[in-house]
């Protein structure tokens, strides 16, 4: 079919769509025009429309239609899971309590290396942890605010029984780093007084009370703590009195401001990985992790300039089922060896709600304190079998910095 047999043949159709009723649309599509719409280079159904605008559309108006109601389905799904992922905690916690965690099938890869050289006598070991009563720490943690008195008394009982002393300092804010960072003054001010001090989270229970802090010191290192996914982990933590430790604390402060580590990271740029004074941690170890971090972000996050070996060399890590475990927040994906392995199991010494913020901490805490957390016995044995000189006291905020 040429060029002028072509143009005859479309204006043969607008003459008759002018005179045919819209009924007879489809046979001027399938019968006088057929050669014509089989020469068309566009779609089958396409060449109907543009042959006679009046035809019906077909099914692209269901298709249409249908389109919209799944993206529509697709919009409440995603905001279903959202509101699920956001407020997880009142269903992990029902979970747990339906099927609650069981001990480990291998209990005895929980317990720490042995020390190469054990201290003659029992070392004084102190407790401390953070106390907020003037609402200090941000607002994220607000609404588990109400647990903190069962948790400080969960601490007080755990070394009362044991003759551990209990310092409770109470956190202090400044312009330049948020109440955590508190954590390294109160251990900076009293490590003299002690062997060891064992940090602990308010967020971290006491769960197995028979569990002594003399089994996870060891003189060769001047930090223990357990490592999760992420590396080092400093919700809780052994420091032994030695000049290093001290110093390393007092370079840990002030790398705050010296090298930025206080920022807060922007919701849609985490440059820095981690918060407080567990970013400064990595930072001096320079971890897998940070050295990911700066490979993915350049300059926004810093190095040291110090040998990163001379601090990790002066870490202990041990079995996170032996210092540090989690109530591990539900994942999509199926649960890896770390996270496995970082998961709260019966008979463990600590469990740690790391990670969960407002509601979904507050619910886990009365879950935790409920079903989880063991109160001492007059049966349990006392470390050391001297209980003697458990006391605690409570360090009021003031001016001083490490």
């Amino acid at each position: 079919m040429d060029g002028m047999q072509l143009r005859r043949a479309e204006m043969d159709g607008m003459q008759l769509r002018r005179a045919a009723p819209p009924s007879a649309c489809e046979e001027l599509v399938n019968g006088t025009h057929e050669a014509l719409l089989q020469a068309h280079t566009l779609p089958a159904r396409a060449r109907a429309r543009a042959a006679c605008p009046r035809c019906p559309r077909g099914n692209y108006w269901g298709l249409w239609w249908c389109g919209r109601r799944l993206v529509y389905a697709a919009l409440v799904t995603a905001a279903l899971c959202w509101r699920l992922s956001a407020n997880y905690g009142w269903w992990l916690s029902a979970s747990l309590a339906r099927a609650p965690p069981g001990p480990r099938p291998d209990a005895a890869a929980c317990a720490p290396a042995p020390a190469a050289r054990r201290r003659r006598g029992r070392p004084r070991i102190g407790v401390v942890t953070l106390v907020d009563p003037a609402g200090a720490s941000t607002a994220r943690f607000a609404a588990a605010a109400k647990f903190n008195g069962a948790a400080l008394e969960n601490k007080r009982a755990y070394a009362a029984h044991h003759g551990y002393e209990l310092i409770e300092f109470e956190a202090r804010t400044t312009p330049e780093r948020p109440a955590p960072w508190s954590k390294l003054l109160a251990l900076s001010e009293h490590l003299e007084a002690f062997d060891w001090l064992l940090y602990v989270d308010g967020d971290a229970l006491f769960a197995n009370p028979e569990v002594c802090l003399e089994s996870l010191v060891d003189g060769d290192y001047d930090l223990v703590l357990a490592e999760d996914w992420g590396g080092y982990n400093t919700g809780v933590f052994l420091v032994r009195n030695s000049a290093w430790a001290r110093d390393f604390l007092k370079k840990m402060w002030a790398a705050a401001t010296d090298w930025g580590l206080a920022a807060r990271n922007p919701w849609y740029d985490h440059a820095l990985p981690f918060e407080y004074e567990q970013r400064a941690l990595h930072f001096f170890a320079d971890t897998a992790t940070w050295r990911r971090a700066a490979a993915r972000h350049g300059r926004a996050v810093p190095r040291t300039t110090a040998d990163p070996r001379l601090v990790r060399d002066r870490i202990k890590v041990v079995p996170q089922c032996a210092l540090n475990s989690y109530l591990v927040r539900p994942r999509l994906r199926p649960a890896d060896a770390a996270h496995s392995a970082a998961a709260y199991a019966a008979g463990d010494f600590v469990v740690h709600l790391a990670g969960h913020k407002g509601p979904n901490k507050a619910a886990l805490f009365a879950f935790a304190l409920d079903h989880l957390v063991e109160a001492p016995s007059p049966a349990t044995p006392t470390c050391g079998g001297n209980a003697t000189r458990a006391r605690h006291h409570r360090k009021a905020a003031g001016p001083r910095d490490a």
